[in-house]
């Protein structure tokens, strides 16, 4: 059951903030004037909420009451009177029903000027203790709508926008809603019930302020009469149909029933087959486990042997450009060469040597038939003892004299070598070991303009150049072409023999969201390039990759030190120097190897000298 249990009514006429406590029968009792009317006036204009059907001060009887909105507010003196007790105010009527476990709160908050205009605010409130609801600040002074509104935000009110929306909320709490909203005989009924006229019977009462006045209407009656009768006509028919459907559905239940055994035996049968083919699947996806944990660890092993088969290529490929730019391997290389040639030459004077001992042999079985020796003084054993040492003395002449030339020979080839490579740096152009450089002619050859990365790389801080050089190895070599060739170019590159592998050849179009936010502070700051493929290419490579002091290495993914000690994978490990000694990346590169090879010519030019003399 649903009671209204409180009234809170705040500058409603004469009450300024009172509580009136209602029970199931309350009885509001006191003489004319005492405020009784103005309370019931407070709770009809709370439930009602339109002024048009709420009937204020119906202690007034048949005279008119005098009393408005406005005058209930700013506290109206007397029914003709224009005084006022209050200026602009604020009034509030509160409502507290008891709905069983909970409580609901219907309330209007209305704003009166001095102007005459009123300003009506309605909201409700689930739980809401009137008693702590503020309305007043600390000095007294009565609080705005929009001040109470915050407060009451606070506390998960809700606010009508409309009367007729509010009207619709609260009948519907208390179970008296009615979808034509401009017509709820409830509230028509309370508002019509509101009268002080003495109470003669109930009867009487009833009639005159409960039930609406309604004319008889025999031509009305007449008409809901015969349509009583085809009603009951109808009904007899529907009675009728009725039974007859009733067989219907009999005959539909057992049909379901028939239905439902097959269905159900269906699925049994449809069970046993899902069991079997479950049974299968276990065993199917046990093989599968099976296949998928061995491709797995091949995988792996794969994975493992792909990594050690690079990391070898790499460490192969830096070792031979060591040995292709180091002079004291090229010149092993020739001597290599030089030395078959004097196996050869050797092999030949062997045999010319063993002849002259064949021929000495001969001459000497000669003197002894002849006896000249017997006189003479020197024997045969002296002579050939002299004469032995005349061989060696000669054969290491013969010696010292090859290896001059050999050496000198040597010389010449590197001196040429050098001059050569000098004189291609006065034109600008470096020198670059032979694969990249041979793989770059054929792209030319086909159409596919290519250029080799160190000709397009410049470093911008010298300091860490030799860590730029050592981190990118080979890779310095790569061939950087057009995207959009990528693909013919690797068809080409595939067709070529052996000979030429060991050439990066990149996928600039895969690494350009790799290379677009390069780390600060890697070593992507200190290298540049003016050919966009070859800046990509660079900042994936070097874009993650940090430059650090030794001690720092391991705070880093991937990193490196100006001493070329580098640190991948959790692992350090020193750039060997062959890598990084010989710079190729930009202009600098073709300064130093121009100062190296002037100062390896002017040595070379005096060995030279020295040789020559010995020859």
């Amino acid at each position: 059951m649903i009671n209204l249990k409180q009234v809170r009514v705040v500058n409603w006429h004469y009450f300024k903030d009172e509580i009136i406590r209602i029970g199931k029968l309350t009885l509001l009792s006191g003489k004319n004037g005492m405020g009784k009317s103005t309370l019931i006036d407070a709770i009809q204009y709370a439930l009602a909420a339109d002024l048009r059907k709420a009937k204020f001060n119906q202690a007034a009887g048949d005279r008119r009451g005098g009393r408005d909105l406005a005058g209930y507010v700013r506290c109206k003196i007397g029914s003709d009177s224009t005084e006022f007790l209050r200026g602009d105010t604020v009034a509030h009527v509160l409502l507290d029903f008891d709905m069983g476990k909970e409580h609901m709160t219907a309330a209007v908050c209305v704003e009166a000027y001095s102007d005459g205009r009123t300003s009506e605010h309605f909201w409700l409130g689930e739980n809401f203790d009137i008693k702590t609801f503020e309305v007043k600040s600390d000095e007294g002074k009565v609080l705005s709508w929009r001040q109470c509104k915050e407060q009451l935000l606070a506390r998960s009110c809700l606010f009508y926008e409309s009367k007729r929306e509010y009207l619709r909320y609260v009948t519907d709490r208390l179970g008296v809603y009615r979808r034509m909203s401009e017509y709820n005989p409830y509230l028509e009924a309370f508002t019509r019930s509101v009268s002080f006229t003495p109470l003669v019977s109930v009867d009487r009462f009833v009639c005159d302020y409960i039930l609406e006045e309604r004319q008889l209407d025999i031509q009305t009656m007449k008409e809901n009469l015969e349509s009583y009768k085809e009603a009951e006509r109808q009904a007899r028919g529907t009675e009728f149909h009725i039974a007859a459907l009733r067989k219907i559905a009999e005959l539909a239940a057992e049909y379901e029933r028939l239905i439902h055994n097959l269905l159900q035996q269906d699925y049994l049968k449809h069970h046993i087959d899902c069991s079997l083919a479950e049974e299968d699947l276990l065993a199917a996806r046990d093989k599968i486990k099976e296949t998928e944990a061995t491709i797995a660890r091949l995988e792996q092993e794969t994975l493992f042997n792909e990594r050690d088969r690079a990391r070898i290529d790499e460490e192969l490929g830096e070792v031979n450009v060591a040995l292709a730019n180091d002079s004291a391997y090229n010149m092993y290389q020739s001597l290599q060469k030089r030395l078959e040639l004097s196996r050869g030459e050797y092999t030949e004077a062997e045999k010319q040597g063993k002849r002259c001992i064949m021929l000495r042999k001969q001459a000497l079985e000669v003197l002894h038939g002849l006896g000249a020796l017997e006189e003479s003084s020197i024997t045969v054993f002296q002579l050939d003892k002299d004469i032995q040492k005349m061989e060696a003395a000669r054969s290491q002449a013969e010696r010292d004299r090859l290896e001059a030339e050999t050496l000198q020979c040597n010389l010449e080839e590197e001196l040429a070598l050098y001059s050569g490579e000098l004189a291609d740096l006065n034109r600008g152009i470096l020198r670059f070991p032979e694969e990249p450089q041979n793989l770059k002619n054929i792209f030319n050859d086909q159409g596919i303009e290519a250029w080799i990365l160190a000709e397009l790389v410049e470093i911008t801080h010298s300091d860490w150049a030799n860590a730029v050089e050592g981190w990118l190895g080979n890779r310095r070599f790569a061939l950087i072409l057009d995207p959009e060739h990528f693909q013919t170019a690797l068809v080409l590159y595939n067709a070529q023999p052996n000979s030429l592998a060991g050439v990066y050849l990149p996928n600039i179009a895969k690494l350009r969201k790799l290379a677009e936010k390069p780390r600060s502070g890697s070593l992507a700051e200190f290298v540049s390039s003016e050919n966009p493929w070859a800046e990509t290419y660079v900042k994936a490579l070097l874009g993650n990759v940090m430059t650090s002091d030794t001690a720092n290495l391991k705070n880093y993914e991937k990193a490196i030190s100006q001493d070329c000690m580098s640190y991948a994978d959790h692992t350090v490990r020193r750039i060997k120097k062959e890598v990084w000694g010989r710079h190729y990346l930009g202009r600098q590169a073709m300064e130093q190897r121009r100062q190296v090879l002037e100062r390896d010519i002017l040595r070379l030019e005096a060995e030279l000298k020295e040789v020559g003399r010995a020859v």
